[in-house]
């Protein structure tokens, strides 16, 4: 009985809710706001790695004494401290604001078909041409899969993706005749198509 209850005593400081962090340093700074006691610790000292979004870091009371005496304090902790990143779903709205910017067309439409629900840091959502799947753009009912990311902690990425259609109404140029090489073009050698669902020909002039 007494063995079980020295061994429920040890663990019981674990317990604790876990500090947010925004840098990939834990810092005096952040260590102060967990332990009071640690205020005495240059604010931007560095204690240990942040860990990875969704992972916690959890200073057990034996490390925080060691901090603590390489410091010069003289506190006795006996609660642990926890670390982690803030996170938040990213949502659909979200996405798309991001994927307008890299597609900056008129009349372009994006639709998501789904997307990756894991919760992010908060950051800039960026999604690259060069994320995109390769693909002909034939048709315009073909969901493409597009590589994202959130950019954190000054540079660091959270990867999301997204599968997407896209479409837009762009204009091609089109010639209804063989044109020899040098030969001045007049709007009567070529016409102009608008195509997104279904094509729309004009003749253009020149």
């Amino acid at each position: 009985m007494i063995r079980a209850g020295l061994f429920f005593l040890s663990i019981a400081p674990l317990a604790l809710g876990c500090e947010y962090i925004a840098a990939d340093r834990i810092t005096g700074a952040y260590l102060a706001k967990s332990v009071p006691e640690f205020g005495q610790i240059p604010s931007d000292a560095v204690l240990a790695y942040a860990p990875g979004p969704g992972s916690k870091r959890v200073f057990r009371p034996d490390e925080l004494n060691r901090i603590a005496a390489r410091f010069g304090i003289p506190s006795k902790v006996s609660n642990a401290a926890c670390f982690e990143w803030e996170l938040h779903p990213v949502s659909e709205e979200q996405l798309l604001v991001a994927m307008r910017k890299t597609f900056d067309a008129p009349g372009l439409k994006l639709e998501i078909v789904r997307h990756s629900r894991t919760p992010a840091p908060v950051g800039e959502i960026v999604f690259p041409k060069s994320g995109l799947a390769a693909t002909s753009f034939s048709d315009p009912g073909t969901s493409l899969f597009w590589r994202g990311s959130v950019i954190y902690a000054g540079g660091k990425k959270f990867d999301l993706w997204a599968q997407v259609r896209i479409s837009a109404a762009m204009p091609r140029v089109i010639a209804v005749r063989t044109i020899a090489p040098g030969l001045l073009l007049w709007s009567i050698f070529l016409w102009q198509r608008h195509r997104r669902n279904r094509s729309k020909t004009r003749p253009i002039g020149i």
